[in-house]
């Protein structure tokens, strides 16, 4: 996971079994909101959709910032675009789904206060959040649900 200080350049990367090292870090504010971005299948973090959606919320100031990059999973160099998304993205994008399901779960153990917790994927990156919702909800923990009310950004 990559983690933002208040700009774009500034960054800190933490494997998944180490995420929750953050919350100890003295730039984290536990009184805002996390938000977590994920891209596509074709994304990544310097992509645009990262750029544009990253950069509004440090802009804001008004959340801590992090990336779930995982363009190694998605990204494969097989023959054609679709055999890659089937062969090789989709597969990882699940298990993904159920890492990244097990880091939220210590991230809670080490404090973060899940209902500040925001979770915004692009398209398989959507997924793959959906696979981390589900996973969490097996395991007894639940995300509070999208709000009828949005601040966009």
């Amino acid at each position: 996971m990559r983690f933002y200080f208040s700009l774009f350049e500034n960054f800190k990367e933490l494997p998944l079994g180490e995420a929750h090292d953050i919350m100890s870090a003295e730039w984290y504010n536990d009184t805002r909101s996390t938000v977590v971005f994920c891209h596509g299948f074709t994304g990544n973090p310097n992509g645009p959709a990262v750029t544009g959606v990253v950069r509004a919320y440090l802009e804001r100031g008004e959340s801590n910032v992090a990336l779930l990059n995982w363009e190694h999973l998605a990204a494969d160099t097989m023959s054609s675009f679709t055999s890659s998304y089937v062969k090789w993205a989709a597969p990882n994008a699940r298990q993904l789904g159920v890492r990244f399901a097990e880091t939220v779960a210590n991230l809670s153990d080490a404090g973060m206060n899940l209902s500040n917790l925001v979770l915004i994927g692009h398209s398989l990156g959507a997924h793959i959040f959906g696979i981390t919702g589900n996973n969490l909800r097996l395991s007894g923990i639940l995300l509070p649900r999208s709000r009828s009310s949005c601040s966009w950004v």
